[in-house]
């Protein structure tokens, strides 16, 4: 299968379906983004180094929109990269998880998991299959989970499993911050 055909199956079987969710397709490739309050979601589709030709390589992201990204100090900066979620994760981490979701998992400075899947060789129904598939899971697991995820769990989640990383100091420091201001009647 072409690129430009499998782009518009992303768009047919992905991404519009999600739109009802509250999922919007953001920036000018196919990076797939629902916000709800401070949570900040995104399906990054990779390209540059991490890109594999005849196949769509991506990485399930995840932030409060109040946490610095790594180079700066503006959560509201318009590029956010990988680096920049204080959570990344594959799809199927959510086939197994508890009913929570998945534990925070140290995945700091570019060793992101990443899912492949190879389109190249694919016919049009294995790719449909693949996308329904992906909604189904972002429908059933990956938005409520995002919805629910809250700033003190996120917090607990850095404390208990993170590995000391400056960028985890970081986000504990505006995670503390933020959940002090929201507490402070002033």
């Amino acid at each position: 299968m072409e690129t430009g055909r499998f782009n518009t199956l992303f768009i047919e079987e992905l991404a519009a379906p999600l739109r009802p969710h509250g999922v919007e397709r953001f920036g000018k490739g196919h990076t797939l983004r629902f916000l709800h309050g401070e949570a900040d979601l995104r399906l990054l589709r990779l390209g540059g180094r991490m890109h594999v030709p005849g196949a769509m390589v991506t990485v399930l992201c995840f932030r409060h929109s109040f946490l610095r990204p790594v180079n700066g100090d503006d959560p509201d900066r318009a590029i956010l990269y990988a680096e920049d979620f204080s959570r990344t994760h594959v799809i199927s981490d959510f086939d197994m998880a508890p009913e929570h979701g998945p534990d925070y998992q140290a995945n700091n400075l570019g060793r992101w998991p990443r899912d492949t899947f190879h389109y190249a060789d694919a016919t049009e129904t294995d790719v449909r299959r693949h996308l329904a598939a992906l909604r189904e899971s972002f429908v059933s697991r990956i938005l409520p989970w995002a919805a629910a995820v809250t700033p003190e769990h996120e917090l607990a989640q850095l404390r208990a499993n993170g590995e000391g990383a400056w960028c985890e100091n970081r986000w504990i420091e505006d995670y503390e911050r933020w959940l002090a201001r929201r507490s402070d009647p002033a």
